[in-house]
């Protein structure tokens, strides 16, 4: 599985909301861990993999060598 930048993100903002007290922060954790477990049932679902974040990298075409 690659990296996903977008989930990074997602994580950073439920610990975030967790200790920020404001009166909108529980909807906001709501949408986001429904965000997360749908990202985690759907498999190898990243929200930014059409970004070059997320894809894993495959190494450059090697040149045929003659024998």
């Amino acid at each position: 599985m690659a990296f996903c930048f977008c989930r990074f993100i997602l994580a950073l903002l439920v610990i975030v909301f967790a200790w920020w007290t404001v009166s909108w922060g529980a909807i906001a954790l709501t949408i986001i861990g429904a965000l997360l477990a749908f990202m985690a049932l759907a498999k190898d679902f990243c929200c930014c993999r059409k970004t070059a974040c997320c894809e894993e990298e495959t190494p450059a075409a090697l040149p045929p060598t003659e024998q």
